[in-house]
């Protein structure tokens, strides 16, 4: 934007804000949520071509390709990607709702071995390190789909939009706790290192979520949530000089905070409302959306995320958080809104995210594989 003076300023043309709506029972946001769903699928079907989806038998895809057998006219073809170790695959999952729906529908598998053989082809439709552990699947189900169609529905957003991951029902708990407990608890990070490898993720969780808790707001503990290395780490790891250059100090929240969320309580009173903004400003466009759109892409693949139409972000920024959190439970509205169009159970099972069995690969082959990719002559040789 250019000003009175001249000058040009960069800003965002839009940004998410609430806007609470006049209250109303549960059952006319179920019907309002219902309604601009299926109105939104249906305006982001219309193509010269046919549209498909992305499935993995989670709530948000499942809700996708629900609703476009309703609005549409023939069977969706649907594209679903799993891995031989049932720990980790959706699969079944997928191809039940893909079933009850009536879709026409395609899995296919990818093991370690093809995993490797993709990584690079894969690192290099991003251009730039990103480390986001589901870009290889969506890679893969993209270049499926492709094969079959041009133009393909995906979930993303939902999280976002509806409070869906653990993070908001933990903030939600941390941000209702007494300011003076909250504070007693960022002194909890001198838990010793446990010999589980299960109890100790556990307790590194424990252990972020406890020194996040003081911090004056939702924003400042998503910030400090999503970090990938806490403070006392960096401080034992790297030497102080070198966290100075790199803005990874101990101040490094609050001034992120401030930089992006100047006024935190202007955009809500909420902290959990706080926290799910700066996700689906910053967390969104900047990991989700741009893994998606990259691997698509790479394969020709026109992907389009319904969950992000302006009609149901308007819908969401404007409910309670109620309809959106039920105790732990996410995505409250959209669970009640589709349920009705799935087969029973499908929203019980524990929520995947699209992983890779990362831990088991890095046990095995692809630990030495990778650590020969580090090691390597060009790792250490600059870009460009």
């Amino acid at each position: 934007r250019v000003g009175a003076s001249g000058e040009p300023t960069i800003e965002p043309y839009w940004q998410p804000r609430y806007a609470p709506a006049a209250p109303l029972p549960e059952r006319e946001w179920v019907e309002r949520f219902r309604a601009t769903w299926l109105d939104t699928v249906a305006a982001q079907m219309v193509a010269d071509v046919e549209v498909g989806a992305f499935l993995s038998g989670g709530i948000d895809s499942s809700a996708v390709v629900a609703a476009m057998t309703r609005v549409g006219d023939r069977p969706v073809r649907t594209f679903t990607i799993g891995f031989p170790d049932p720990r980790y695959d959706e699969s079944p999952h997928a191809e039940a709702v893909a079933q009850a729906l009536g879709t026409r529908h395609t899995t296919r598998q990818l093991d370690l071995d093809q995993a490797q053989d993709l990584l690079p082809q894969v690192a290099a439709c991003y251009d730039e390190p990103f480390a986001d552990p589901s870009m290889l699947p969506t890679w893969y189900v993209s270049k499926l789909a492709a094969e079959e169609v041009k133009v393909a529905l995906s979930g993303d957003g939902g999280d976002e939009l509806f409070f869906g991951y653990k993070r908001h029902a933990t903030e939600d708990r941390v941000g209702r706790l007494p300011a003076v407990v909250r504070h007693a608890a960022r002194a909890v990070h001198a838990i010793p290192t446990l010999p589980s490898r299960r109890a100790n993720e556990a307790v590194q969780r424990w252990t972020k979520t406890a020194a996040s808790a003081g911090l004056p707001s939702g924003i400042a503990r998503f910030f400090a949530k999503t970090q990938i290395t806490a403070a006392p780490l960096r401080d034992r790891v790297f030497q102080p000089d070198f966290l100075a250059r790199a803005g990874g100090g101990r101040g490094e929240i609050g001034r992120l905070a401030a930089e992006y969320f100047p006024d935190a309580r202007g955009l809500s009173r909420s902290t959990l409302e706080q926290f799910a903004l700066a996700d689906l400003q910053l967390n969104l466009p900047g990991a989700m959306l741009t893994k998606v759109d990259r691997a698509s892409m790479a394969h020709s693949l026109e992907v389009r995320v319904p969950m992000l139409g302006q009609p149901i972000v308007d819908l969401a920024l404007s409910m309670p958080q109620s309809m959106k959190l039920a105790g732990k439970t996410g995505k409250h509205v959209v669970r009640e809104a589709v349920g009705p169009w799935l087969p029973p159970g499908i929203f019980d099972r524990r929520k995947q995210g699209f992983q890779m069995p990362l831990s088991a690969w890095f046990a095995g082959d692809f630990g030495a594989y990778a650590e020969g990719l580090w090691r390597s002559g060009r790792a250490r040789e600059p870009s460009g």
